[in-house]
């Protein structure tokens, strides 16, 4: 069964990489997304990263075009899926995708859906996967700051958005922590 989906990985990165056409992209995607978190090693994962492309995974996140009857924020869900299963390493939620989509998470987090979208909690849910990741390196967390998710986490708690009790106490402190280590490091260079 894991050499079978060893293989499915290989396969799907195969096509994702031969992908003439965004809709081949995607139908690959789709499949990387059933895949268990747990079959996938480090490379596995910076593989489907690059395979799929930052450039590809920020269209998702921001286009607001959708086929006619499906649900809003279908493809921010199918992108927001893959990643938050890719990105519970620290040395894959450095990658490029990641840090250049930071802007793209803040806004997510703003979304309030109804007690009713599960699917838009869902999507919530995987956002702040995203940031309890990148909050594990330094990189992640200047990407952070630079971005100003401080003050994006800061406005879905006023706002009461669904999400805000993602903002664990443990994940802002060591974030907060880490991030004054950083700028204190550059100011007595």
């Amino acid at each position: 069964m894991e050499t079978e989906e060893i293989r499915d990985i290989s396969r799907y990165v195969d096509v994702l990489k031969k992908a003439k056409s965004d809709n081949e992209r995607f139908a690959a995607l789709l499949m990387i997304a059933k895949i268990k978190n747990d079959k996938c090693g480090i490379e596995d994962k910076k593989e489907i990263l690059e395979a799929v492309g930052s450039k590809f995974f920020s269209r998702l996140l921001k286009t607001k075009n959708v086929p006619e009857g499906c649900p809003p924020n279908s493809y921010k869900s199918v992108a927001l899926s893959v990643l938050s299963a890719l990105c519970n390493d620290p040395q894959v939620a450095e990658s490029a995708v990641f840090i250049e989509n930071v802007t793209c998470f803040n806004n997510l987090v703003l979304l309030n859906p109804g007690e009713e979208d599960k699917e838009d909690q869902q999507l919530i849910d995987d956002t702040y996967d995203c940031f309890n990741s990148l909050c594990q390196s330094l990189s992640g967390m200047e990407a952070m700051l630079e971005a100003k998710t401080v003050a994006s986490m800061c406005e879905a708690v006023v706002a009461q958005s669904y999400g805000q009790y993602r903002q664990s106490p443990p994940c802002v402190r060591q974030w907060s922590h880490r991030a004054m280590v950083s700028i204190d490091s550059r100011l007595h260079v």
